[in-house]
Formats: structure tokens, sequence, C-alpha cells
């Protein structure tokens, strides 16, 4: 097992051949060998480092490249190079997928897990296929290394769905990169068939002094390598709605409904497509949730002004008038970490439409419980700017107990069964090794989302998280007019976000009908027992309705 200490991309890198097969390909049977649709003839697919491979099937290789690609070099401004060439498809951690007939090498593609601009990617260096196998097409495209053409074979697109594949199953991967001529325009169009666009790291035109515009040999492309890690969950409703009008604003929140029933539920922060799952889709019959993103983060405006949990929870409350969810002893309030600084300003705001309050994580202010040194460490390393890999790892320890990390990915996935679900076209979404990996792979496709993730929005927040206080004569009013058994508390022993005392005080000052301190859990419940805490949901939800109908 890797350990979510252990860099992903040195781990692949160091795995023999036969190893890197079984962990980031389809079993053997269902890629080794491939049939041509036109012939009929097969061929045998193999994968081998560069520097194991025979030097008569590199020779093999190479008289691809440049018979297909020699051309385009000698147009281009770096020129055609036969030696660096040669260097280049050796390097060290360099793999190939070889493509054999009868021991002859009839095509190929190499690939590196690597990084580029500090983003974990699996490069695609070439892929050259000989004339009889791109069908009618005997042209060719080009990669790191320059290469490969439209195929109606389907043989081009069937060996870029293998990187893509091994993007998927390395975590922290984010993309697939690879570097084509703009004069090979089939290529071009070859590859944005199978989703590339331009990455946002292409080089610009250059300007000269005399005002002439030189544009470059080459783009660089890239294609997400997990567009599927993250649940397409169809919202019953949804919207942006303008809120904080003579707060600062207005500006927009956007907000979605799942499910269709009569229980409503408010969700504040968390992770979206796990919390509503369970109650929004597999039981939306029963529930409606509300999810949103708050203003800084998601699909939300991100105004540079002061943020405060207080005008959170006004924003918050204004999207539930727009909804018309007004009634009393109404909603079911969940608010995990920031959303349960939020939660308790809501209930302050509105305790006599709460019909149950489930603070998660989340405590009534922040108090350093650490040495001055270690808290200046904590809050100064917030602010600095790390690789992804190390970022998502420091996060991962703050935010979940190490056992879990290191457990079989266990999650509870969507089916062909679930309502209002879109399935990726395998019919399934994927599994990963461990719990971490699936985070990883999760919280990079959020990170990577320039729009819909900024530092700026990020940081505004924890600010507001900061300042966050409630006195225990503010505790004890939320708790005397929500009502203490319609409260939950619950906060884990290894919380490293908001550590565990915070939770404990949380209960003492509060006194709520249900107060739990998990031992052995971190800071996100749903996640790390997925079923015992939607049962605790479900069975403070019921209680608590049967109480409003008394």
């Amino acid at each position: 097992m890797v350990s979510s200490t252990q860099d992903p991309i040195d781990d692949a890198n160091s795995k023999d051949d036969e190893q890197f097969i079984e962990d980031f390909l389809p079993s053997r049977e269902q890629w080794s060998s491939w049939k041509h649709p036109l012939t009929g003839l097969r061929y045998d697919l193999t994968l081998l480092r560069a520097k194991a491979m025979p030097e008569n099937d590199f020779d093999a290789c190479f008289k691809l490249v440049e018979h297909s690609s020699a051309e385009d070099y000698k147009k281009s401004e770096q020129g055609w190079k036969p030696r660096a060439k040669r260097k280049e498809m050796k390097l060290l951690d360099l793999k190939y997928i070889l493509v054999k007939r009868e021991g002859q090498i009839e095509g190929f593609v190499s690939l590196m897990p690597t990084y580029e601009d500090d983003y974990p990617v699996v490069y695609c260096y070439e892929i050259h296929l000989s004339t009889d196998l791109q069908g009618q097409v005997d042209s060719s495209l080009t990669s790191h290394g320059y290469e490969l053409m439209t195929s109606r074979t389907g043989l081009g697109s069937l060996l870029m769905q293998y990187l893509e594949i091994i993007g998927s199953k390395i975590s922290t991967v984010s993309k697939i990169m690879l570097t084509c001529f703009k004069r090979n325009q089939k290529a071009m169009r070859f590859y944005q068939k199978l989703g590339y666009s331009r990455d946002e790291f292409s080089p610009a035109p250059k300007i000269l002094r005399n005002g002439t515009i030189v544009e470059p040999d080459y783009e660089i492309l890239d294609h997400e390598s997990y567009p599927y890690t993250v649940w397409k969950l169809v919202p019953t409703q949804e919207g942006r709605f303008p809120v904080a009008k003579g707060r600062g604003g207005p500006f927009n929140v956007s907000w979605e409904v799942h499910g269709e029933g009569d229980i409503k539920l408010v969700w504040v922060m968390g992770l979206g497509a796990i919390k509503t799952l369970k109650f929004g889709h597999e039981m939306g019959d029963k529930y409606s949730c509300l999810v949103l993103d708050n203003r800084g983060m998601g699909e939300s405006d991100k105004p540079l002004l002061r943020y405060s949990t207080s005008e959170m929870a006004k924003d918050l409350l204004e999207i539930l008038e727009h909804l018309g969810w007004t009634s009393k002893r109404q909603l079911h309030v969940i608010g995990v970490s920031m959303g349960g600084m939020i939660a308790q300003e809501l209930g302050l705001l509105i305790p006599d439409r709460i019909c149950s309050l489930n603070l998660i994580s989340t405590a009534a202010a922040i108090e350093n419980t650490t040495t001055f040194i270690e808290n200046l460490r904590n809050r100064i390393n917030m602010f600095i700017p790390k690789s992804l890999d190390r970022s998502l790892e420091d996060v991962s320890k703050s935010l979940f107990a190490q056992a879990w990390l290191d457990k079989p990915d266990d999650a509870e996935l969507p089916n062909s069964n679930t309502p209002k679900v879109i399935l990726p076209p395998s019919g399934a979404y994927p599994a990963f090794k461990t719990n971490y990996e699936r985070w990883a792979a999760q919280e990079l496709t959020k990170r990577l989302d320039s729009e819909a993730y900024q530092r700026k929005g990020f940081m505004l927040q924890a600010i507001a998280a900061g300042w966050h206080h409630k006195s225990a004569a503010q505790l004890k009013e939320l708790g005397d007019k929500v009502g203490r058994e319609r409260i939950v508390v619950l906060h884990g022993t290894e919380d490293r976000m908001i550590t565990v005392y915070h939770g404990k005080k949380l209960i003492e000052m509060l006194n709520p009908g249900v107060g739990i301190i998990r031992e052995g859990f971190g800071h996100v419940f749903m996640m790390e027992d997925t079923k015992w805490y939607n049962e605790l949901m479900e069975q403070q939800i019921k209680k608590t309705e049967d109480m409003s109908k008394e």
C-alpha cells in the first residue's frame, strides 16, 4: 500500500514494468491484444521502460519518429537533431506502450508521470503509428516529441485512452499533457476530438521590437485525467441569487436543491457530492437538500471585502427566503467546520425555524491550543505557496486520521439505480486504491478550477472563520431558543484542522441533546464513516420531526 506521505509521481516511476501494469492499466487480457478492424490481423501490446527496451525495438521506434516528424522538426525553430531526439527518447522514467505484429514494431506511445509547472501530470511524449495502422490516412501527429495521425482504425484513440486510465489511477495527477506542431492541423483536430484543448502554459506569440508577431511552432494541449472523479448529481433546482443588498453587495451566491421531499435539509459547506448523494438522491423523495457555495468560493461571486460568519449566515437566510423555506421548525441545518460557525449564526437569527441544528467539527471560537511558536508557524504556513502535492499532503493530515487515509477506498458510489445521476461512459464511477487517493483526486479537481477556487476567496473565508466568536451567553441563548434536544455537536479526536479541544468546549458551553467526541476520527465524518454519520443524521432528523408534531 502506498503511504499518503509518499509522492505519487515518484512512486509510479519507481515501479518496475510488471508492477506499473498491474497498478495503472486494465487487466492484461483487456489491453495486451488489439484486432485491426479492417484486416482482422492481431497485434500485441506491451509496456516497457525506455532503459529496458531492446535496441532493435528502440531503433524501430526512432525510425517511426524520423519518418513521420523529421520534416516538421526541420521547419520548426528548434530543427531536426537526431542525436538529441534519440537521447530524449531514452529518458530514465519514460515508458513505452509498444504495438507489435509478429515481433516487429508497428506503433507506440511514450509517456511519463512527471511535473509540469509544479502540476502533477502524465505527459505524452510521442505517439506514432505505421501507415497500415492509420487506416486510410498516412500522416502523423506530434507530442512532446511530437506525433500521431487521425486513424480510422481507432488505435490512436485507444492508446490515448490508456494514458488517461494511467493518469486516473495516479493520485494527484490532474491532466494528460502533450505538445503538437500547430501546422499539423489533422493532428490538432484528432486531439480536439478526444477532448484536448490549449493548456494555460502553452507559449504565447512573441512581439519583436519592430512590432512583428512571431507565432510559436507548437501548442501545448491538455485533457483532464479523471473527469469523472467528482460525481455528476443533477439538482432539482438551481440558481444564482443576488444577496447582501445594503451589506456590501449585491453579489450572487450559487445554490442547488437536490431532492423533492417535504423534509428540508440545509447543508452549509462540506463536500457537495457526498453530502447530497444519500439524502438528496437515494432518498430524494423524502428530503430536499439545499447546498450552496458561500461567498468567495465555487460558482458564487468573490467580492473583495471583509467576510464574516454572521454576514454569510445572512446570505444563507436570503436564499432560504427566496426558496420559501420559511415555516416554523422546518429546517434541519447541518454545518461542517466553518459551516458550523455559520449555522450557529443562523440559529441565532431564526431559532424558531430550526428543527434540528447539527454542528460538525466546528467551534464557538478558534483558540490557540498549541505553543506560541507552533501557532505562529501554522498561521504563516497557511499563506505560503506550496507545490500541489505538498499542499494536498499537509491538508489531508489536518482533515483525516492517518489510519483512514491509508485504508482501501471505501466510498459509496452512485450507480445506475441512483436517481438523477449522470454516469461516465463506462457506466460506473472509478474506484481508487486508497481513501487518500480518492480525496486527493477530488480536491485537486476542485483546486484546478481556477474560476471556482481562488486563493483570494480562500483567504477571506479563513479570516472569517478566525474572527468567529460566540460567547457563553450567546451559546446559552442559542440553546434556549432552538432547544437543546434539537442540537447535535460532533467532533473527532484526530481533528487537526479544528482540534478536539474546541468540540469539547462547545459541548460544555452549549449542553446539546447529543454531544459526541469520537475516538480516532478526524475533521470529515461524512467521509470517514459515511454509514454511521448518515444514520446519526437520520435519527436526529426523525427525533426532531416527531418533537415538532407533538
